[in-house]
């Protein structure tokens, strides 16, 4: 009883997300919301049976069939996120580069600048303590949580508004 009244609330999240889509965005786009969330629905099944472990994200350590796709509006991206982190393909890549071709980030010291901080990549170059972190965003709700703790501001990626060769390290 309770699968059944989980994929109801399932199904009616979906219908209604692309009912909003027919009238804003057309039919397509529509169908493309439908696909994208009933294939990750699958993907999640496969991922939960425990029968595969095709793939393995570095973020965080877990493994299984598929990384799920995401609805772009236009287009639907495959396997783009975990499902256990949601981290997407840019951490991940970071991750495997640091941890197998450049560790020197986990030791080296100096300013660290970070464009649209993700939070498990800001917390794993957080922990080395020789760094210095920044974090900078486009939109001010985005960069909140650092500029409270007084390591992130505002900023345009074209005009950032610091001195030339004020960071060490830019990602």
């Amino acid at each position: 009883m309770r699968a059944a009244s989980t994929f109801l609330i399932f199904f009616l999240k979906v219908f209604s997300t692309a009912l909003g889509r027919l009238v804003s965005r057309g039919p397509y786009s529509a169908y493309l919301h439908v696909k994208c969330e009933f294939g990750n629905l699958l993907k999640r099944q496969y991922n939960k049976s425990g029968r595969y472990d095709d793939v393995e994200c570095p973020c965080c350590g877990w493994t299984g069939y598929s990384f799920l796709d995401q609805d772009n509006v236009t287009v639907i991206l495959k396997d783009v996120y975990c499902p256990n982190c949601r981290s997407h393909e840019r951490q991940r890549m970071l991750r495997l580069y640091i941890d197998r071709h450049d560790p020197i980030l986990k030791t080296m010291s100096g300013r660290f600048l970070h464009f649209a901080a993700e939070a498990d990549m800001r917390d794993f170059i957080m922990q080395n303590e020789n760094l210095t972190y920044f974090s900078t965003e486009y939109e001010a709700r985005a960069v909140k949580y650092q500029v409270q703790r007084g390591t992130g501001f505002q900023s345009d990626i074209q005009r950032l508004g610091v001195r030339s060769h004020s960071f060490d390290l830019v990602f």
